[in-house]
């Protein structure tokens, strides 16, 4: 994707200073690496203007056919992870890949193929709601208006100037509601919500990472219409735990995460209750349940799980449960989480050193909101519930991290994605867990 704009760099560069073939077939083999300097290796043997031009044939042949170019683009286009609705970056950052796709037309005449109706519909299943509503309105406007469906120089044009007012620093609705958030709250530097999180684990350097997004998101409560979630609804809160329970069942909302459209079993945001530390929101808590249930058992494990992989990955993973409350904390810490493709892309993560793994891994979430580069594997679980469970994931490479006050950029080994990951908030080191 990348050859058309580096043989035109080399040609203005090199080709035009007006030196010798063997001055310009060292600079070629100074700028090449991996397959493309195996693919010219024979003609460095040579120091004439042939072998120049023989070196240049074998480039061209290999990575300038335009079938080869428009190929690699479509693919990178259907392999895009969808936009999120308040992802105004990861917009701006698809909006931006579809004006070099238009840029790059004239020099690809393949890519003309996506100015058709059905490969612009394609590209809409990519994109949130609201983009397409403001889309369809445009395409049926032009349409009954006796025009031709818009080019794909029209919808490359068109997303950029909704990727620009996403982002406006001052006036988006994401700028507005940080700003009210801020006023209101005075310190945004913890704000409650779903969660995502991040575990990583690396047996070679004996280091290990857990990490947890935190987000704020509105919601519209299903018991009084209010923009809160439910689980802090006061309406809610007032009702007994019986009757709470009976209207989560009535509403076929999940017991994990009070939310619609799927079931417990199912959740892959299950709340943490701050009573107990279960997984189940803390209005739901039932203390007669719990009390009968610490005086059948002191120690109850949890969760061991072990995972073998591919590349031979374990990961082992304990959780106790005791009848006593307890200061326990791990070694969590915020860290600046990353993509060796986009490096200037962070996400503020916290990070779990975890000594009893040796393998990496990483929320679904939050590989596509990093956009990072994955690949489709099975995954051999062993849990205490079962052994040699297999389960699809995703390889997950070229991630970076670094320290929150630090500029060291470390690489992660290769990683494995899930769609949840269990982690335990409470045991995040803080100001008042010093003091206790």
């Amino acid at each position: 994707m990348h050859f058309i704009e580096w043989k035109s760099t080399f040609t203005s560069l090199i080709d035009q200073k007006g030196i010798s073939a063997a001055d310009k077939l060292y600079y070629l083999k100074r700028y090449v690496t991996g397959s493309a300097r195996k693919c010219i290796e024979g003609t460095f043997f040579r120091s004439d203007e042939a072998a120049y031009k023989d070196a240049w044939d074998k480039l061209n042949q290999r990575y300038g056919q335009p079938f080869i170019i428009q190929k690699s683009f479509r693919e990178k286009l259907s392999n895009w992870p969808k936009v999120l609705s308040r992802d105004a970056d990861g917009l701006r950052t698809f909006a931006d890949f579809l004006n070099a796709c238009m840029l790059a037309i004239p020099h690809v005449k393949g890519l003309q193929i996506l100015n058709d109706c059905e490969e612009n519909q394609k590209l809409l299943h990519k994109l949130p709601d609201w983009i397409n509503a403001r889309w369809n309105r445009q395409v049926t406007k032009t349409l009954m208006e006796g025009g031709e469906f818009p080019s794909f120089s029209d919808f490359a044009s068109f997303l950029s100037v909704e990727a620009e007012v996403a982002c406006n620093p001052f006036t988006s609705i994401h700028a507005l509601r940080y700003s009210e958030t801020n006023s209101n709250k005075g310190n945004t530097r913890e704000r409650k919500g779903n969660k995502a999180s991040v575990f990583k684990t690396n047996s070679t350097e004996q280091s290990n990472t857990k990490s947890i997004i935190i987000t704020s998101k509105d919601f519209s409560c299903v018991l009084c219409q209010i923009a809160h979630p439910l689980h802090k609804c006061p309406d809610f809160l007032k009702l007994s735990l019986e009757n709470r329970r009976k209207f989560v069942k009535e509403k076929k909302l999940c017991y994990g995460c009070l939310k619609q459209g799927h079931n417990a079993k199912n959740c892959k945001r299950r709340f943490s209750c701050d009573t107990c530390s279960k997984r189940h929101p803390t209005c739901l808590h039932d203390d007669n349940y719990w009390n009968g249930l610490q005086k059948e058992t002191h120690v109850s494990v949890n969760n061991g799980t072990q995972v073998n992989s591919p590349a031979a990955a374990t990961a082992m993973s304990l959780n106790v449960a005791r009848p006593e409350r307890t200061i326990s904390t791990s070694m969590i810490v915020p860290v600046w989480l990353s993509t060796a493709n986009n490096p200037l892309k962070e996400k503020l993560v916290y990070a779990l050193l975890d000594t009893q793994s040796d393998a990496v891994f990483i929320d679904q979430d939050v590989t596509h909101e990093l956009q990072a580069d994955v690949c489709p594997v099975k995954l051999k679980l062993t849990t205490m519930m079962g052994k040699n469970a297999v389960v699809s994931s995703e390889r997950v490479s070229d991630l970076l991290v670094r320290g929150y006050n630090s500029a060291t950029v470390i690489k992660l080994p290769t990683a494995y994605s899930k769609d949840c990951i269990p982690a335990n908030r409470e045991h995040i080191p803080t100001c008042e867990t010093a003091k206790q």
